[in-house]
């Protein structure tokens, strides 16, 4: 989960409905994502 995220910000496809509004914005969004993504890809190695 990214805090202040909305589902929307896990693609690009625009906003889906049940989405609530995000209260980070896209690019902050994208580098958790990209951080969480990375430190799970990261745990599979060892």
């Amino acid at each position: 989960m990214i805090d202040g995220a909305s589902h929307a910000q896990f693609g690009d496809y625009g906003p889906q409905p049940g989405d609530n509004t995000p209260t980070i914005g896209h690019d902050d969004a994208r580098k958790h994502i990209s951080d969480a993504s990375r430190s799970f890809l990261d745990s599979l190695s060892h």
